[in-house]
C-alpha cells in the first residue's frame, strides 16, 4: 500500500492499485497520473482533507464520480476508480464514519 504524496492533486498510480491519502491541508484530487487502461485503484481514505474533483470529460484522466458531484471522504472512508484508458470511473465508495 502506497501513500500519495501531501497535496498532490494528480497522484501517479504506476507502482500499485491501493493507496492511502494523508493530506495535511485541502487538496482536490483531479486526475491520476499514470495510469493503465483497466486498471483499478482502491482509495483508502486516512485525512479529512482529501476531496475528488468531478472533472466530467473536460480533459484526459478527468475523474467521474456519482451524481457528477465532488466527493469530501473522512478517514476510514474508500472509494474505488478504473481507468477506461481516457478517464476514471467511480466503482464504488463506503462510508465507514
Amino acid at each position: 500500500v502506497f501513500t500519495f504524496a501531501d497535496g498532490d492533486t494528480t497522484p501517479s498510480v504506476k507502482n500499485g492499485n491501493i493507496f492511502n491519502t494523508g493530506n495535511t491541508r485541502l487538496a482536490k484530487i483531479l486526475a491520476f497520473d499514470d495510469g493503465k487502461e483497466g486498471q483499478i485503484l482502491t482509495i483508502i481514505i486516512r485525512d479529512t482533507y482529501t476531496v475528488f474533483v468531478h472533472g466530467g470529460g473536460r480533459k484526459n484522466g478527468d475523474l467521474f464520480l456519482r451524481g457528477a458531484q465532488d466527493f469530501t471522504g473522512a478517514a476510514g472512508d474508500t472509494i474505488q476508480f478504473i481507468f477506461s484508458g481516457r478517464y476514471w470511473m467511480e466503482i464504488s465508495r463506503s462510508d465507514n464514519t
